[in-house]
């Protein structure tokens, strides 16, 4: 799980071998760009 102050939701990211699934993907890019926590 990780946090940022300022941002509601978790994000759960699991370290694994295999790559991510495509709706945690989905998911993490939702929540940079709701955030702006990346340049567009």
């Amino acid at each position: 799980m990780y946090r940022k102050e300022g941002v509601e939701e978790k994000i759960n990211i699991q370290r694994s071998v295999s790559k991510a699934k495509p709706y945690q993907v989905k998911q993490v890019r939702e929540i940079l760009i709701k955030y702006r926590l990346v340049d567009e």
